[in-house]
């Protein structure tokens, strides 16, 4: 299967700003290069392969799915013939608002 065109919605681009500001405070630049690096690579492979991720959700029209990561981050889409559709990030850590 050909590459996907990445659509990612607000919500998803600003819970992944969110979590690299809270990474750049508490764990440092190189983090954060590695963190958005892996998210990154993991949305890669999504758009080459997108029934890779679990499914979470199906209706007469779309189908979720949900690709783990890292053990404490999920990425959530949905994807047709030709895009694929980054809904959200759902983030596991304890103490920190999601």
């Amino acid at each position: 299967m050909a590459q996907l065109v990445v659509k990612w919605s607000n919500r998803a681009l600003r819970k992944l700003d969110d979590q690299s500001l809270w990474y750049l405070a508490n764990c440092g630049n190189i983090f954060v290069k590695t963190f958005v690096a892996n998210v990154k690579s993991s949305v890669e492979t999504i758009s080459g392969m997108p029934e890779i991720g679990v499914l979470r959700k199906q209706t007469q029209t779309r189908t979720y799915r949900l690709y783990y990561n890292h053990p404490k981050c999920a990425i959530y889409y949905w994807y047709d013939t030709k895009e694929v559709h980054i809904m959200d990030l759902i983030f596991t850590r304890q103490g920190v608002n999601k």
